[in-house]
């Protein structure tokens, strides 16, 4: 069985104006090693939705900062009851050990003891595991509401958005958040290294980007899914009837 090589598309041998005036670069920089959205086509309407990897990245970091935030808490208060009972436990010895006026004056001394504020017994656990959780589950959160947001092609409003919420006037319809589909000239598949930390070596991301008849570019997506993109883009194209230019790797 024989492979056929996919040759990459070269916009100095096309023959297309827009190929050769708009950039071949990445239009965004970064992206993900895994597969962060994919293609749902409905009717007039085609979006890039959240891939479960993307919800699952997200969710581990909201998951890990609610378990700090509402553990830490109680995790405090069991220490503060403990170290409360072990220190009224000791007064209460030193006072039976004393006459009755010493231990009319020690049994006072033992309910001051009894109350230790957080702020001065436990504030060194509260706080910091407080702020690592409320961090993690901020985290979370902006990884959701940024890398889970849907890019949506709808033909019936004849416009393209990137976002939960399409633009509200007409002035608001412009790249790289949003554009008319009448503008979309192609569709670009371009490849980048990313750079990893450490002793990591990095992976490579691949960006989905609309090409514009002025040339200007908007990305859609940017994944490290190169097969799964390459459908997705197609079955786009198909449905924009546009060509997709892979220049991907």
């Amino acid at each position: 069985m024989t492979t056929t090589r996919r040759e990459p598309f070269d916009p100095a041998k096309s023959d297309d104006p827009v190929a050769q005036k708009t950039e071949w670069t990445p239009a965004s920089g970064g992206g993900a090693s895994f597969r962060t959205h994919g293609l749902v086509v409905r009717g007039e309407r085609a979006r890039f939705r959240a891939s479960l990897g993307m919800v699952s990245f997200a969710g581990v970091f909201f998951t890990i900062g609610m378990v700090f935030i509402v553990v830490t808490p109680r995790c405090v208060t069991a220490i503060e009851e403990s170290v409360n009972e072990m220190e009224a436990e000791a007064a209460r010895k030193r006072a039976e050990a004393d006459d009755a006026v010493d231990e009319i004056a020690s049994e006072a001394e033992v309910e001051r003891e009894e109350k230790i504020p957080i702020e001065e017994s436990t504030w060194i656990i509260y706080y910091p595991f407080m702020g690592f959780g409320v961090l993690f589950a901020g985290a979370g959160l902006l990884f959701f509401y940024r890398g889970a947001r849907p890019a949506t092609f709808h033909k019936g409003a004849g416009i393209y958005y990137k976002g939960y919420l399409p633009p509200r006037r007409m002035e608001d319809i412009v790249p790289p958040r949003a554009a008319k589909l009448a503008d979309i000239h192609a569709i670009q598949l371009i490849s980048e290294h990313c750079s990893g930390t450490g002793s990591s070596p990095g992976f490579t991301s691949h960006e989905l980007n609309i090409v514009l008849h002025d040339g200007r570019r908007a990305n859609v997506i940017d994944h490290g899914t190169p097969d799964r993109l390459r459908r997705d883009a197609a079955a786009l194209g198909e449905f924009l009837g546009v060509p997709v230019w892979d220049a991907s790797e």
